[in-house]
């Protein structure tokens, strides 16, 4: 039981550093989250593949502990990430962006040097095109 929910924390970990690495790679890379994130799969690998002796337990009780420590890393990265830039990158790697008409015209928007396929929700309000 125990492992099968470690599985699923490395699974979410995986998908997670992946979500990184295409929606945000400029700003992941500069700030190492994807560094400290494959630390992070490599220490919850490192609790699946322990033996359940007495010997492992402290093995284990070492890769929770580093474990923990790559989680609040990732956090403080996460959080020292300035918003308008992730949001900037967010829109450059887009593959499709939906907004209103309203958010259509913000200068993040107007910042963004190509946009592939844009849906505008009261587009049909517009008096312009």
């Amino acid at each position: 039981c125990l492992d099968q929910r470690i599985e699923t924390i490395v699974s979410d970990a995986k998908i997670l550093e992946k979500r990184l690495s295409n929606s945000i790679p400029r700003l992941a890379g500069q700030s190492s989250i994807l560094n400290t994130s494959t630390l992070l799969i490599s220490s919850l690998e490192s609790i699946l593949n322990t033996n359940s002796d007495e010997t492992s337990q402290t093995q284990v009780g070492l890769h929770l502990t580093e474990t923990k420590m790559h989680l609040k890393t990732i956090i403080e990265k996460l959080n020292s990430i300035d918003p308008s830039a992730a949001v900037q990158e967010l829109l450059y790697t887009a593959n499709v962006i939906f907004c209103t008409l309203s958010s259509s015209g913000v200068s993040a928007m107007k910042r963004t040097s190509q946009i592939d396929d844009l849906f505008v929700d009261e587009a049909a309000a517009a008096t312009e095109v």
